[in-house]
């Protein structure tokens, strides 16, 4: 059957700023996926996501934040 989770490694790659705002309304309410694990470097968009984790790097450490 069809997998509930998905994972998207830099989705916004070579997206103009619209399309990947179209790609985040599309997952955030349109997705059929339980669990969506969406790594990005972009901040722009960060503030369209609810629910999220932020991975920060500080001294060579890896701290996860929670947001939302």
């Amino acid at each position: 059957g069809d997998s509930k989770f998905l994972i998207l490694d830099e989705p916004f790659t070579n997206l103009d700023p619209r399309n990947a705002e179209n790609v985040v309304s599309f997952l955030t309410t349109k997705s059929n996926r339980d669990t969506i694990l969406l790594i990005s470097n972009e901040d722009n968009l960060k503030n369209l996501i609810t629910n999220r984790r932020h991975v920060v790097k500080r001294g060579g450490i890896s701290q996860v934040e929670i947001v939302g």
